[in-house]
């Protein structure tokens, strides 16, 4: 991988105009994403961004109105166009999720605090179609008023997206049973044909519009990214079954070798 040109040559934002570059912004957010749309292009099949500092606990305006929301428009609206120009975007599923949503009530350091009960996501990419809300909440943002989903729907609904059944079971290494989205179900409302490739950007509390009221994007739990993991090995299970073999007799051997000197 380390040595392949054609790895290298993805990784080269040196091979982009300059006025691609300054499409998708000249911050580490914007260059962030045009590496991974030329990620895409070369055949990558998961890639994940992050985009830091939405834990606005204090001078929650000021900071989304010159520092988070910005690069975060500009960026991902770039990286869609650019998915779409190329062709692309029907075959790339893209999810925007944060982990929970902000307090709909100012404290008192004008900033909004952790809130669960009501938040969202952006789905995009893979068939669905484009303009979609499903579900809304009171005038407050403070709960879902109308068809309210879960992570698992989330969840169900990506891994559906990618061709995986979200209710795929399978072992892990030492015997336990690992459903990938137990409760979950895909979200009816978004219809979508399969894609081949997958783009995840994580942030934390990233405010939309959606439905006319404010709302916070909605959380997909370190439980089912762990899951995707496990899912995107699944096809590898055979390959992998020799390594765990290897590692579970050197465990064996470490562990009568402590017992042998005590």
């Amino acid at each position: 991988l380390i040595s392949s040109p054609r790895c290298r040559d993805a990784l080269d934002l040196r091979q982009e105009t300059d006025a691609e570059s300054q499409r998708f912004g000249r911050h580490e957010f914007g260059q962030s994403l045009l590496m991974t749309a030329r990620l895409i292009e070369a055949g990558v099949r998961f890639v994940t961004v992050i985009l830091e500092g939405w834990d606005t606990h204090q001078d929650n305006f000021n900071s989304l109105a010159g520092r988070l929301l910005p690069p975060f428009d500009q960026g991902l609206s770039a990286f869609l166009q650019r998915l779409q120009q190329r062709g692309l975007l029907q075959t790339t599923s893209v999810l925007v999720t944060g982990e929970f949503g902000r307090t709909p009530k100012i404290n008192g350091n004008a900033g909004r605090d952790h809130w669960a009960r009501a938040m969202c996501s952006l789905l995009a990419g893979g068939g669905i179609r484009s303009g979609t809300v499903v579900g809304s909440t009171n005038e407050r943002a403070e709960e879902p008023t109308d068809r309210p989903l879960t992570p698992d729907d989330l969840a169900a609904t990506f891994y559906q997206s990618l061709g995986i059944d979200p209710k795929t079971e399978f072992q892990a290494n030492v015997g336990r049973p690992i459903t990938l989205v137990r409760d979950g179900q895909p979200i009816a409302e978004v219809p979508m044909f399969l894609s081949t490739n997958a783009f995840m950007m994580w942030t934390s509390g990233v405010r939309v519009a959606m439905s006319g009221h404010e709302t916070a994007i909605y959380p997909l739990f370190r439980t089912a990214l762990e899951s995707a993991c496990y899912a995107l090995l699944i096809s590898l299970k055979p390959e992998l079954e020799a390594v765990w073999s290897d590692r579970d007799k050197g465990d064996a051997e470490r562990k009568a070798s402590r017992r042998a000197f005590g």
